[in-house]
């Protein structure tokens, strides 16, 4: 986010020299063109890694060196190049130099490669955005739809390809005197605070939980669901045993006996729950405890404690009092750290960690 705000603050900066001081603006030249097409692939990254799995994961490094590319050419050959040339470019306001038509080409290609570069990562940002949403919506039981910041976000992105169409067709004479590029700065002012806002209020989930239409719903009175909402505290219940040597003694687990602790006390609700942690309730070791959960459901331990606070999500979900809950808060109560372990836990890979 640093890097985007502040190559987008380089690049209104860089107007202003543009339009007053046609000779700091040649040799900004390069370094602009290179700011405005990194900044549309920064943006990019932001929503790539808004839609990532693993946080580690990063947009190759590509993207940049094809950004680079052609502002790195305009800057080699800005070396063999008459001063006087490159200012009269600037001056000229989209004019070609005689004698120098490729070069002006290249120089006055700005408005067009940006143009480009917006629609192809705009398309690529709104596929990565509905492919992360469509996956998300099958892992889940309720009905689920993009937050109004994320579809605002990508509108304000596709109606600002629409004006820069519209500035290609104007002269860069009169650029400034069109209600159209008071409409492309309204829509950048608008884009920046949006995108501000949602990620100083860390609102980094891109859709929400909704109730669906016409589902039953248990009548239940809203005063008596609010105590849910608090997370409990994990007591232990029983004593424990030990031998005449001091030892803890290990007692045989029934499934009836687990499952009824389970139920009862919800221990799974501690976001810092071990295995350990049930070793005095159960009056049994802890690698007693462990072949109890892989032999009797066929997964471990951190496996089965995860699809308990699955459930434990679900259950909330479904309350009329948490209709307009965020899904964040809901997977704390359900003893999930945050909203990135809840989507691990619900992404079906084999874990081998006990």
């Amino acid at each position: 986010m640093l890097w985007f705000y502040g190559l987008c603050t380089f690049v209104w900066f860089s107007f202003f020299i543009y339009t007053y001081h046609p000779a700091g603006f040649v040799c900004l030249n390069s370094f602009v063109y290179a700011a405005v097409l990194l900044t549309v692939v920064s943006y990019y990254r932001y929503i790539f890694q808004l839609t990532s799995s693993d946080i580690r994961q990063n947009i190759s490094v590509w993207h940049y060196i094809i950004a680079a590319i052609v502002p790195g050419a305009l800057f080699v050959c800005s070396f063999f190049i008459p001063f006087d040339v490159q200012e009269a470019l600037v001056a000229g306001r989209g004019q070609l130099y005689e004698g120098y038509k490729i070069y002006s080409l290249l120089f006055l290609s700005k408005p067009i490669l940006l143009f480009v570069y917006g629609m192809v990562y705009t398309v690529a940002s709104i596929r990565r955005l509905f492919a992360y949403y469509t996956t998300a919506k099958s892992k889940e039981d309720v009905p689920i739809k993009l937050k109004r910041w994320v579809v605002a976000l990508m509108a304000i992105a596709l109606t600002i390809l629409l004006f820069a169409v519209f500035m290609l067709l104007v002269p860069r004479s009169r650029l400034t005197s069109t209600g159209g590029f008071l409409g492309l700065v309204l829509l950048s002012c608008c884009q920046h605070i949006v995108l501000g806002y949602n990620a100083i209020c860390r609102n980094f989930l891109i859709y929400m939980v909704k109730e669906e239409a016409g589902e039953a719903t248990p009548d239940i009175p809203e005063q008596a669901e609010k105590p849910e909402l608090k997370k409990r505290e994990y007591k232990r219940t029983s004593e424990v045993t030990l031998s005449p040597q001091g030892k803890l003694v290990s007692t045989p687990i029934t499934k009836k006996h687990f499952e009824a602790y389970m139920r009862n006390n919800k221990p799974y609700l501690n976001p810092k729950m071990k295995i350990t942690d049930l070793i005095e309730p159960l009056k049994a070791n802890r690698t007693a405890i462990s072949n109890f959960v892989n032999t009797t459901y066929g997964i471990n331990f951190n496996c089965y404690i995860n699809q308990l606070r699955l459930k434990e999500v679900r259950r909330l979900q479904k309350l009329p009092s948490n209709v307009n809950t965020d899904l964040a808060k809901l997977v704390k109560i359900a003893g999930f750290t945050d909203v990135r372990h809840y989507h691990r836990a619900s992404t079906p890979i084999t874990h081998t960690e006990e």
